[in-house]
């Protein structure tokens, strides 16, 4: 067997992290939210020291949460004698036995105790920006970098946003807060934008060397499920995001090509998509019509959709693709959706039309697929010069490297 570094990507020791600051933070309050990070990173980081080569353990879960267990009582007993807060939880343990043997820690990631710190972390007392960026952090493991991309935003910002939450889950009326039917249902619309946002880097890494991130994509489908199954999560609104996200897992087959290279759309060979999941989406995408709201999750789910059962790029219902899009930048004006909707633009009435949609999105000035769009329409006009600047730009912005690599091999 390998080491644990070729064994367990990235995505694996994002999520074990997350979910053993998790279960930490829940059982340990008092100590703080930077507590709970704290222990998660040195279980880790024993895991990266002690699992040598040949001898990664069978169930490598298992020996993190123990690890982990191990820690919380160390650090206790150290600070008993300085710190009032671990001299209270050290003194309690009685309640967990005499060696907290009675604490559950295989609950660690488990439905409802994650569920209940997402809802935890929504209280109205932290800012939806806060709340947003603590959840990818804490529960998905996105680093700061990845945060930033998703929001379009800087990463001092981001800094800013997990400082300022961080503080307030210390407050004790946050930490204690059990919530009614009620107030889980006022919140669940940023949880389930949170879910959507883990997916979105799960879907299209923002940096690095994979193009998906596919522990991410299952971990918010993941999350999506345990929502559909409790009284507050199970909408019409859920469904729709179940939908949307198993529609774009289920082509996740031809999107990587045999050497690992990124394959566009226009290029995938359509026989590699999971028909399974195809067809679990759609029975989604149904469930989520008998509401009576329209939500940007339909209109997405919607649109893969109608990319998911074409049968060739060729047949593909561009009219209808704009329609929905049009529909979208009614209730969710954002510059990817404006960008997304300049592609179906170009698809239906030209390069030249597209283009002109470009031109409104200011705030992706900056981002490499504003460049790597404009440089396709570009081609597709015989206009050269635009063609390798704008490519040339895309590459020097990209930050993944098989989109990076891929926009390389467009040279001309």
């Amino acid at each position: 067997m390998s080491s644990a570094l070729q064994v367990f990507d990235g995505d694996f020791f994002k999520l074990q992290s997350a979910r053993i600051t998790e279960f930490v933070f829940r059982h340990f309050r008092n100590m703080g939210f930077d507590f709970a990070e704290d222990v998660a990173q040195d279980a880790l980081l024993q895991a990266l020291r002690m699992w040598p080569i040949g001898s990664t353990p069978e169930n490598p879960e298992a020996w993190l949460t123990t690890t982990a267990k191990n820690i919380v009582f160390n650090r206790l007993k150290q600070e008993r004698g300085y710190s009032e807060k671990a001299g209270a939880v050290f003194e309690s343990r009685e309640k967990w036995g005499s060696d907290w043997g009675a604490v559950d820690w295989e609950e660690v990631g488990s439905g409802d105790s994650t569920l209940h710190l997402m809802f935890m972390f929504c209280h109205p007392s932290i800012s939806e920006a806060s709340q947003l960026a603590l959840m990818l952090k804490a529960l998905a493991g996105l680093s700061v970098d990845q945060i930033s991309a998703g929001f379009l935003e800087t990463k001092e910002t981001i800094q800013k946003r997990l400082l300022r939450g961080k503080e307030k889950l210390g407050a004790q009326d946050i930490a204690q807060d059990w919530l009614n039917e009620e107030q889980m249902r006022d919140r669940l619309p940023t949880i389930l934008r949170a879910i959507y946002l883990i997916f979105s880097e799960g879907y299209k890494a923002s940096t690095g060397e994979s193009l998906i991130h596919f522990d991410l994509a299952r971990e918010a489908i993941r999350l999506t499920r345990i929502l559909l199954e409790s009284r507050v999560g199970n909408t019409p609104t859920t469904y729709a995001l179940l939908a949307l996200m198993l529609l774009h897992v289920a082509r996740f087959g031809g999107r990587i090509g045999k050497q690992g290279e990124m394959v566009t759309l226009r290029y995938q060979d359509r026989s590699l998509w999971d028909r399974g999941l195809i067809a679990e989406g759609m029975k989604h995408l149904e469930a989520s019509a008998s509401g009576a709201t329209m939500t940007p999750y339909h209109l997405q789910a919607t649109i893969a959709a109608l990319h998911s059962t074409s049968v060739d790029y060729a047949s593909t219902d561009w009219a209808r693709i704009l329609e929905f899009y049009d529909l979208l930048m009614q209730l969710e004006p954002t510059p990817i959706v404006a960008l997304n909707r300049a592609v179906a633009v170009a698809e239906t009435q030209g390069p030249e039309a597209g283009l002109k949609s470009l031109e409104a999105i200011e705030a992706l000035s900056n981002h490499y697929l504003f460049f790597a769009v404009r440089a396709d329409f570009a081609d597709r006009m015989g206009n050269r010069e635009m063609y390798q600047q704008d490519l040339e730009r895309a590459i020097r912005l990209c930050q993944s490297v098989p989109e990076r690599k891929y926009l390389i091999s467009k040279k001309k």
